[in-house]
Order: C-alpha cells, then sequence, then structure tokens
C-alpha cells in the first residue's frame, strides 16, 4: 500500500490526489477515478495550474459535449466569476489568429511549462497507480501538444500494440500508454481531453528529450 506522497515522497499530512484532477469531470464524479496519496502541501501548490488546464481543455472549440458542459457551467459561471485574476489571465491569453487557411478564430495560449507540469504530475499518479514498484522520482519527462484535429477514434486504433487504451468519465479523459518491456522506466503516454485537445508525455532515464515551446495553443468557441 502506498504510504507516501507520489510527488516528494513524504510520509506526513498525506491527503487522497484525484489523477487526472477531479475537477475535469462532470458530477457524478465516475465511480472508478484513480486516486494516489499525496502530501497536503504537494496537493494545496497544483490548485491553480490545474483551474487553468481545465479552462484551457474545456475551450475547445472541437470540444465534446461534457466539454462545453463544463466550460458553460464550471469554468464561465463557476471559476471565471469568481477569480479576477483568471479571468485577466484569459483575457491576456487569448489571440485571434487564423485557423485552416483563412478562417480567423480565437486562439487560447497557456504555457507551454505550466501544462507540462500538470501532465507529468498526471503522468506520475498514473505511473504509481499501474506500475507501483517503479521508481518514477529519476526520470527525465517531455510533454508536447498534438495536432487536435487529427486525434481521431479511427487514429486511436490505428496505434494498436503496444499501447494499451484506457479512460475516465465516459470518454472525458482518455489515455494510452507505452511502456518498454524490458524497462519500464522508458515509454510514453497519450492523453485525450474532451476528444479534442491533445497530448503526448515522454519518460526516459536519457537526460535528453526535447523541450516544449514557450506556449501552446488552440482554437477555441467563439462563445
Amino acid at each position: 500500500m502506498q504510504d507516501k506522497c507520489y510527488l516528494c515522497g513524504s510520509e506526513n499530512n498525506l491527503t487522497k490526489d484525484h489523477v487526472p484532477p477531479k475537477n475535469l469531470f462532470r458530477g457524478p464524479l465516475p465511480s472508478n477515478l484513480i486516486t494516489v496519496s499525496c502530501c497536503r502541501a504537494c496537493n494545496v501548490s497544483f490548485s491553480k495550474i490545474e483551474e487553468q488546464l481545465r479552462i484551457f481543455v474545456s475551450a475547445a472549440i472541437n470540444r465534446s459535449a461534457d466539454g462545453k458542459w463544463i466550460w458553460e457551467n464550471k469554468v464561465v459561471e463557476s471559476t471565471l466569476r469568481r477569480s479576477s485574476a483568471l479571468r485577466s489571465q484569459v483575457a491576456k491569453d487569448l489571440l485571434i489568429g487564423n485557423v485552416k487557411g483563412n478562417i480567423e478564430l480565437p486562439i487560447l495560449t497557456m504555457d507551454a511549462q505550466l501544462v507540462n507540469k500538470c501532465l507529468i504530475k498526471i503522468t506520475r499518479g498514473l505511473m504509481t497507480h499501474f506500475y507501483p514498484s517503479l521508481n518514477h522520482s529519476a526520470l527525465e519527462f517531455a510533454a508536447f501538444e498534438l495536432n487536435q484535429f487529427k486525434v481521431t477514434p479511427d487514429w486511436i486504433r490505428s496505434l494498436g500494440a503496444p499501447y494499451t487504451y484506457d479512460e475516465r468519465g465516459n470518454g472525458q479523459f482518455r489515455f494510452l500508454r507505452a511502456l518498454v518491456e524490458d524497462d519500464n522506466r522508458c515509454g510514453h503516454w497519450i492523453y485525450i481531453f474532451y476528444d479534442s485537445i491533445s497530448f503526448v508525455v515522454h519518460h526516459d532515464l536519457c537526460g535528453n528529450l526535447l523541450r516544449p515551446a514557450h506556449d501552446v495553443c488552440q482554437p477555441v468557441q467563439p462563445d
């Protein structure tokens, strides 16, 4: 049984952390959400970043119906009404850009370092759950955004072995993992939020992983 924080290793003030964050899901929460032990300090330190991540992934133009519901009811009607700081941040990060030729749409950006931090946290949590004997504290991680318009059900099915597919919340969060059979320290994970915004996270011990760009961005629905 895990009895220490999966992020820092502390054995004190342990709480249960949902992986991925439970704020991504509509209520009632799915009964199969994954939780791992996390110290209160680490848990609290991610709350604002995870809120920003929810804003980013639920704003996508091609989000699912659940993503649209989260945006309208949890982001617009709750988070952004409550937090003037987040309203200002979203306004600052919202640009106008061209998508698919000359179509102008709002483009929402987010600091890639913050996205990377959230995705690595999710990966560490899932590794703790699925591979409890694996020490992931010494691993190198890097996260990259995928083309949200190309990650379709057909594309997912085309991956096949060695990927293992899973999901939580009836497709609200889909993920695939492929770890090297002889050395689980090397591998990568694919995350798909609301059937739109998608990322891949690599991990290994080489120390030579490429780093993401300064920002990630996506076209959003002009509500």
